[in-house]
């Protein structure tokens, strides 16, 4: 058979499960360092943890790809929750600021409305009343 092709022998799934453990841990020491998790860097810090071992290539990319998976999966969770906070947080602030500007309006008719009363209840002051006062007590003069 010309498909056929012999399988790695030193690879069990025992092995490959440990594998995976320990890169998923050795990219988590290089997440720290802010270093990149790539088979280059992770060969060292595996050879250091089990000495005897030396896994291929293809065995550390094997193993590399479902912990990187996992933390773009991960990564994509924590991203859609804080999008989602924001969209919360945006809508609170719209309603606030529709509140707010109700407010506003109401206010503005209150303040006109006021000041309508105010320039009709003015009357004119006698010319007796205007000479009885003196100095800053006197008021203002009405509109006419």
């Amino acid at each position: 058979m010309a498909t056929h092709r012999p399988q790695d022998r030193g690879f069990s799934p025992k092995l490959a499960f440990q594998l995976t453990l320990d890169v998923l841990d050795a990219t988590e020491d290089l997440t720290v360092r802010h270093r990149p998790a790539t088979p280059k860097t992770l060969t060292p810090l595996l050879r250091a943890r089990v000495p005897g071992r030396r896994p291929t290539l293809p065995q550390l990319q094997a193993a590399l790809t479902p912990v990187t998976r996992r933390r773009e999966q991960m990564r994509t969770r924590e991203r859609l929750a804080h999008r989602r906070q924001l969209l919360t947080l945006r809508a609170r602030t719209e309603a606030e600021l529709n509140r707010l500007s109700e407010d506003v309006a109401y206010l503005t008719v209150m303040v006109r409305e006021t000041d309508a009363v105010l320039r009709t209840s003015w009357r004119v002051p006698d010319d007796a009343e205007c000479a009885g006062r003196s100095g800053p007590a006197a008021g203002p003069l009405p509109e006419t």
